[in-house]
């Protein structure tokens, strides 16, 4: 059974609700937050994703009536969780971020306005066990308190009380929906389900209590209005192949929930394999499964294998509760590039509600066993069998960590660092976000750490896991990946003289001013840049007496002490560094950086940075020693120490930039 999609221009009967957005906009470009609401299935996140292409229309293209660009990010926020949701608008509005908090003080300290579109706040919540308000507490809320920050929603009536005054679009009032063309809109349903079942079939339902073709369609658009999900649903329990032979078209669902309740109870008589497969899709939250993954939840569920067909029966069968989509990229891509999910997570409610919590608990844990079973297995270098994860496809990967949340089986999975730095640290984190777990809680601040992942993560995994106190985790992430650039090897106060000696070196007013070695040698200015000099450090390279230092124009200078001669070519840096260390045990000389919680090396021979921490607080110093042979630097944090081992073979070895 197809979806009628010709009934005029998109969105369908809504030509008032775009007019009236509109009309906010011109009215109040930088005022009133919106809020789009209504019942489920109203086709509230539909009506944004259209209001957001008809807004970021340009005026001047053939058709358009857009006032131009409006939005500076917009995105769903749909399995994402309040930390998700705000690296993903951080990303789209230029900022580096990887938690709420940060978000939040990177737009509180810039006046700019800005306007932010967010959908799907029903399905916010990670694992999607349930609708979830962490996203709206932790994120939406406080981001529409901002002043310069004007926000656009859209989800379910509940969320209002929670959410700042503003202009709210509700689409259950029937002035935002066109009746005649809501009556296309269900007389077209109703014309295709006829199609596409074999006569005699197709004319009984019509004729169920004496009722003509025109009289049953407007007793379904009458009982399904402004609700274009529900209409189907209806159409589908009427029309579709499990109709029953008299419908009553008298007595129909009031509501989605109902009427999929109504759909899933026949399906469990008459074609209990759809039933079990829509179950399956249910556990799946909002990511969805892969057609795989799908059959291993579907017998998670009951015990029963999916259907070899079953996908495409359910498709048939249950077209407008389950949609097929195309996912070639990204960590829960099917390995045929083909998800499905559930179209609403409202559907997902009524299935999970008419089996009862205790029958979903136990097809969770299923479920969590079969994926990790399901994992390849492969012998390490030492002949131990272990999970071979690198193998494991991603979308298996993503589900085993939220259905381990779920089940409240996520933290046996966590001191395995390869299993931490194959899987996708979205995935990572949102399961970790639904997992109340003591032990998810204890590793989350590692996984802030870790986000966004661009360099090699283990070096980053053993020195946060140092900092947290995971010190298993830590040991673990030592033995299974060996020559780490970096790895940590305490935490500690750091004593009151801390401060690194700067070895004959002042800045005063941004300015470098070199002390000559003696008591009373002379003063050199140096004339390094046009920008102030923000780091020093005194150094010895190849047994000449040095000086280091950094500039706010992002450049790095290495000069000889006593004429300011160049050592080596001036190196740009990515960030314009505030504290500096030099390195050269090893193959090659590097320059060990700070800027502000961010510590990397620079290659002096070609720029280029073949390793980097987050340590998640400032860095005031940085001073480097020899300790057991080893080439160790102590970081200072505040009040904390953290004595990190660099090794230059790593930072120099091939192919490690």
């Amino acid at each position: 059974m197809t979806t009628p999609s010709d009934q005029g221009p998109f969105p369908l009967g809504r030509w008032k609700a775009a007019t009236e957005f509109q009309g906010i906009l011109a009215d109040s470009p930088h005022g009133t937050n919106v809020h789009i609401t209504g019942a489920a299935g109203t086709g509230r996140s539909t009506l944004l994703n259209w209001l957001f292409l008809l807004s970021d229309q340009e005026p001047s293209a053939a058709g358009a009536t857009g006032t131009g660009p409006v939005f500076h990010a917009a995105l769903g926020a749909r399995g994402r969780g309040a930390d998700g949701l705000a690296a993903a608008l951080g990303e789209q509005l230029g900022y580096d971020v990887a938690t709420a908090d940060e978000l939040l003080s990177v737009l509180a300290a810039d006046p700019r306005p800005v306007c932010i579109a967010v959908s799907e706040l029903d399905e916010s919540d990670p694992v999607g066990i349930r609708t979830s308000a962490r996203a709206l507490r932790d994120l939406v809320v406080p981001l529409a308190a901002l002043p310069q920050v004007r926000l656009v929603t859209e989800g379910s009536r509940e969320w209002l009380p929670l959410l700042p005054p503003g202009s709210v679009i509700d689409l259950d009032l029937p002035q935002w929906t066109d009746r005649d063309a809501f009556e296309s809109f269900v007389r077209a349903l109703c014309e295709s389900a006829a199609d596409e079942l074999a006569p005699p079939e197709a004319a009984r339902p019509m004729r169920s209590g004496e009722a003509s073709a025109a009289e049953f369609v407007r007793s379904v658009a009458e009982a399904s209005f402004p609700n274009f999900m529900l209409a189907q649903v209806l159409v589908l329990a009427l029309l579709g192949p499990t109709a029953p032979l008299a419908a009553d078209i008298r007595v129909l669902p009031s509501g989605l929930e109902q009427a999929v309740t109504l759909l899933v109870e026949r399906w469990s008589t008459t074609a209990p394999a759809v039933a079990d497969a829509l179950y399956g899709l249910a556990l799946a939250g909002p990511y969805g499964f892969g057609a795989a993954t799908w059959r291993l939840g579907s017998r998670a569920a009951t015990g029963r294998r999916l259907d070899p067909d079953g996908p495409e029966r359910v498709l048939e069968e249950a077209f407008c509760l389950v949609r097929a989509e195309e996912e070639e990229d990204g960590p829960d891509a099917a390995s045929d590039g083909t998800s499905y999910r559930l179209r609403h997570p409202a559907i997902a409610d009524a299935l999970l509600t008419a089996r009862g919590p205790e029958t979903e608990q136990r097809a969770r844990t299923a479920l969590t066993y079969g994926l990790a079973h399901a994992v390849p297995v492969g012998g390490d270098a030492s002949g131990v069998q272990r999970p071979s994860w690198a193998d494991t496809p991603p979308e298996q990967l993503s589900q085993l960590l939220r259905q381990a949340a779920a089940s409240q089986r996520l933290a046996p999975l966590l001191p395995d660092p390869g299993l931490l730095l194959r899987a996708d640290l979205d995935a990572l984190r949102s399961a970790a976000d639904g997992s109340g777990e003591p032990a998810t809680v204890a590793l989350r601040p590692v996984l802030d750490l870790m986000y966004p992942g661009s360099l090699p993560q283990a070096a980053q995994l053993q020195v946060a896991a140092v900092r947290q106190g995971l010190s298993a985790l830590a040991e673990a992430t030592e033995q299974a990946f060996p020559g780490l650039a970096f790895r940590a090897r305490e935490q500690r106060p750091a004593p009151a003289d801390s401060a690194p000696s700067d070895g004959g070196l002042l800045l005063e007013n941004g300015r470098l001013r070199v002390l000559s070695p003696g008591p009373n040698g002379p003063v050199v200015d140096w004339e390094l840049s046009d920008a102030p000099c923000l780091a020093t450090k005194a150094a010895v390279l190849d047994g000449t007496p040095a000086v280091l230092a950094s500039t706010a124009d992002r450049l790095l200078h290495l000069r000889r002490r006593r004429d300011g001669a160049p050592l080596r070519p001036t190196v740009e840096l990515p960030e314009a560094a505030t504290a500096v260390e030099l390195l050269q045990d090893g193959p090659g000389a590097a320059v060990l950086c700070a800027a502000g919680d961010l510590l990397w090396v620079t290659r002096l021979r070609d720029a280029t940075v073949p390793a980097r921490l987050r340590l998640g607080r400032n860095i005031t110093a940085i001073s480097g020693s020899r300790v057991d042979g080893e080439q160790v630097v102590d970081i200072a944090l505040g009040d904390d120490l953290v004595r990190l081992v660099v090794d230059s073979r790593a930072l120099f070895a091939p192919g490690s930039s």
